[in-house]
């Protein structure tokens, strides 16, 4: 005979916050929880998610000892874009055997993001980078020299801070804008002493190591909040975060193989791994937190895929171009742009309409897209040109003497 299994759904009571209770970032929502069980809960997560029950702010979890437990804390709402998030919601999840869920609507308004200007990186002598700082109208405002090779950036609105990468010396350096000095900077691992990306994702930054680890930091202290076991014989050259999960572009040293590696945000432990051979430019998060769009380059040529957490599986690859990209932007929910050479194109993922937009005289190192403006900035190892989006109008121009290495679009609320 087949075991039954009688355990009951978890009693779940949210006190505190009431339905359809008010906030304006930056908030506390003050919380007060009940949850009953009929055996000890493995966790409970409480987080504040929208329609498709993906997080918008950094969930908070509890692992009680107890079948009844009483919660009362603060839930912070840090200042963040929430405008195309819809409906939001109080969630609590318990999970034991079974899977409980418990809400309430909440409303919560947010100051709006603005595009504010672009972080310029350029190589000037030997292990010496110039970080430039420029405004909407490209005019410099600041300069900074900062030791070492610049290999890679991100920047985060949540507190108006800049991360990038260096070699030699090999550091993660972190900086808030109108300081004058680093908040913080990281040394990478005497194993394999070096970093290979940095990602940026609300109040906490993301860097890959040299000997296969990622590990996630609070964004104004540097305090380590997770890490993902070592993997010595790989390395994570790009990376996201997508609900609860850390999704890992991993290259693999001795073989010309690739891997997906999925990891859980909270504990840093691994949910599962894929095997597949798209080298990733760009992923990009999708409306299910349990999927993601990836641009990449597959035997030389440019490819785009999905690939679904649930099934661990990759959609059938699209092949957008026989030649590879090399910067990649969203322009909307189709509509991406990409680059190749010393040109820009725009493509459109539901259609599969192609076009060119941008034919310019250099090879192009970076493009961005800024939603607020609708502004693209195009830069080539000397020159940064925007323009307004679609008709390519031009806005204004930047030269610069020393050779562009990257760029970063600063944002503040």
């Amino acid at each position: 005979c087949k075991k039954q299994n009688s355990q009951q759904q978890a009693q779940i009571e949210i006190l505190s916050p009431k339905e359809n209770a008010f906030y304006s970032l930056p908030d506390t929502i003050h919380s007060e929880i009940i949850v009953q069980t009929d055996v000890k809960p493995d966790y409970i997560r409480v987080c504040v998610c929208n329609a498709a029950q993906t997080p918008v702010f950094s969930p908070i979890y509890f692992y009680p000892e107890t079948l009844l437990t009483n919660l009362s804390f603060d839930y912070i709402l840090e200042n963040m874009d929430i405008s195309s998030q819809g409906q939001l919601y109080f969630s609590v999840s318990v999970a034991t055997d079974i899977m409980s869920n418990s809400f309430k609507k909440i409303n919560i308004e947010s100051q709006p993001v603005e595009f504010q200007g672009v972080y310029l990186f350029t190589h000037t002598s030997v292990n010496e980078t110039k970080l430039a700082y420029l405004d909407i109208e490209m005019t410099v405002k600041s300069i900074a020299l900062v030791p070492g090779n610049y290999s890679e950036s991100a920047a985060s609105a949540t507190h108006d801070m800049l991360f990038f990468l260096t070699e030699v010396p090999d550091r993660m350096y972190a900086r808030q804008f109108g300081e004058d000095l680093f908040l913080w900077e990281k040394e990478p691992s005497a194993d394999y002493p070096e970093f290979t990306s940095v990602y940026a994702d609300g109040n906490k930054v993301y860097c890959g190591y040299g000997n296969g680890k990622i590990a996630g930091f609070a964004d104004v202290s540097g305090q380590q909040m997770v890490s993902t076991p070592v993997m010595m014989d790989s390395v994570p050259e790009r990376m996201i975060v997508t609900g609860d999960y850390i999704v890992g572009d991993f290259r693999v040293k001795n073989k010309p193989s690739r891997s997906l590696s999925v990891f859980y945000k909270t504990t840093g432990a691994r949910f599962q791994r894929a095997v597949y051979q798209i080298e990733v430019v760009d992923f990009y998060k999708e409306n299910n937190e349990k999927e993601l769009l990836i641009f990449g380059n597959e035997d030389g040529k440019a490819v785009v895929s999905n690939y679904f957490f649930e099934g661990n599986y990759f959609k059938e690859i699209l092949n957008i171009s026989d030649e590879k990209i090399n910067a990649t932007c969203r322009v909307s929910s189709s509509v991406f742009l990409f680059s190749q050479k010393k040109s820009v194109f725009s493509i459109d993922l539901k259609t599969h309409i192609k076009k060119e937009l941008l034919a310019l005289n250099d090879e192009i190192v970076s493009v961005k897209f800024d939603e607020t403006e609708q502004i693209v900035i195009v830069a080539t190892a000397n020159s940064v040109y925007s323009y307004f989006y679609p008709s390519m109008q031009f806005i204004g121009t930047f030269s610069s003497l020393d050779p562009i290495i990257g760029i970063e679009l600063r944002y503040a609320f």
